[in-house]
């Protein structure tokens, strides 16, 4: 489901990576910084993360602290990893505009001996591709993505291979968030696209060589519409078990930062083409049970000013217009839904739709006066039911807020039922 991991963990940034059979997540960890830093984005520190089935997952603990660098008083910017020979290398930029790399004998760290990149131009983002032929090439950049072949130690580029300007803004809508895979002998070149608008986008671009020259192909996913202040995406793909992934990642609590680690399944076309998915709930997992209660913060699509709040155990600000979106669930005739709400005025209504905002009408129902918007704490939050008609099948679920002037209520979760048949536990 998503987010993927828990929720006091926001790791966005993610690059991908399997080892004996286990699914590595290496991204920045957004957390809110200690001063001088006043920033949404990133931290002082890493978490690496693994998964032998995508439902349970391991935090290793911190892989890389800006204390343990030359300079410690950085925030750690996006990284990646490889295994080169039975070394596993960390390569990272940081705040200071340096970039950086470690080692460790395992895959979830903590690495150690760091050295700087020495690189023509330093920015941010590092990618890192290990050829079928030993060839290890490092790409990076904002606004235009670098790239280059690796001299033996990985810790320098080969001047003669650079190249300044793989992918730029102007052509490509190339914002930064490069990384870098190798598919049937095709070179996928995956980064954050602003030709939107917003640095939303996750396109990809390919190549017959690792140096390019590149062609854009298209948008995987576009994260534009998971909260209100969103602005930028950044992530890779996998093949896991069989199947590819894409992971990406979404901002909430109405910040551009606090970004979340999302996975969705992509499938590639007879031409090496990548078809767009769009951002579900379900993740990479089975449709959503609708008899399990789901907390409201699970949505995948924001309208509004809607946002995630306190500590990230509700939806707040359920303004006239404004509601979340949930895909998808496997129905099975559940003909009640009841969700809790809490409201310092009474004046809206809860209205439940299936599969669009304007999809089919379910119904609609009212939301009192609980007295606060979570009075007492979360038991500030009371029940609201709704009968409607049985649902079948695989639909996706809208709930929107109808409001009167200036009022709005507060969302904790929801559930579906069908008459006289329990609910089921959530897991």
């Amino acid at each position: 489901m998503n987010p993927v991991l828990p929720l006091h963990h926001r790791v966005p940034d993610v690059e991908a990576r399997v080892f004996d059979g286990r699914l590595y997540l290496y991204g920045s960890y957004d957390k809110n910084a200690d001063p001088p830093f006043d920033i949404h984005y990133c931290s002082q520190e890493y978490h690496v993360f693994s998964t032998a089935d995508l439902q349970e997952f391991t935090d290793h603990g911190i892989g890389m602290q800006a204390g343990w660098t030359p300079s410690p008083n950085t925030l750690l910017y996006a990284p990646d990893c490889v295994k080169v020979g039975d070394t596993y290398h960390l390569f990272w930029a940081s705040s200071c505009g340096r970039e950086w790399a470690a080692q460790c004998a395992t895959p979830g760290g903590p690495f150690s001996n760091v050295e700087e990149i020495h690189l023509p131009v330093s920015q941010i983002d590092p990618a890192v591709l290990v050829d079928d032929d030993g060839a290890v090439y490092y790409y990076w950049g904002q606004f235009q993505c670098h790239g280059a072949r690796m001299l033996p130690g990985l810790r320098a580029i080969d001047p003669a291979t650079y190249q300044a300007s793989l992918l730029d803004e102007m052509a490509h809508g190339f914002h930064e968030g490069a990384s870098i895979r190798k598919i049937n002998g095709l070179y996928y070149l995956v980064y954050t696209d602003v030709s939107g608008g917003r640095a939303t986008r996750l396109s990809y671009a390919t190549a017959a060589s690792p140096l390019g020259p590149f062609t854009k192909r298209g948008v995987i996913i576009d994260c534009v519409d998971c909260d209100f202040e969103s602005w930028n995406n950044h992530g890779s793909i996998v093949e896991f078990q069989g199947q590819w992934y894409v992971c990406y990642h979404r901002s909430s609590m109405c910040r551009e930062g606090m970004r979340r680690l999302c996975m969705e399944k992509i499938a590639f076309g007879p031409d090496g083409s990548i078809a767009q998915v769009e951002m579900t709930t379900q993740g990479p997992g089975a449709p959503l049970q609708p008899r399990t209660p789901l907390p409201a913060v699970y949505a995948c699509l924001l309208r509004g000013k809607v946002r995630m709040a306190g500590s990230e155990r509700y939806l707040a600000r359920f303004e006239h217009g404004s509601g979340a979106a949930y895909k998808y669930f496997d129905f099975a005739g559940e003909d009640h839904f009841r969700a809790t709400c809490a409201s310092l005025f009474a004046g809206c209504r809860l209205r439940l739709r299936l599969d669009a905002w304007d999809g089919e009408l379910l119904g609609e129902t009212p939301i009192p006066c609980t007295g606060g918007w979570m009075t007492g704490g979360i038991d500030g939050f009371i029940p609201v039911t709704l009968d409607h008609r049985p649902v079948h099948g695989r639909h996706a679920v809208f709930l929107e807020a109808v409001c009167s002037e200036n009022r709005f209520f507060n969302l904790q979760e929801f559930v579906f039922e069908r008459h006289g048949e329990p609910t089921s536990v959530q897991k």
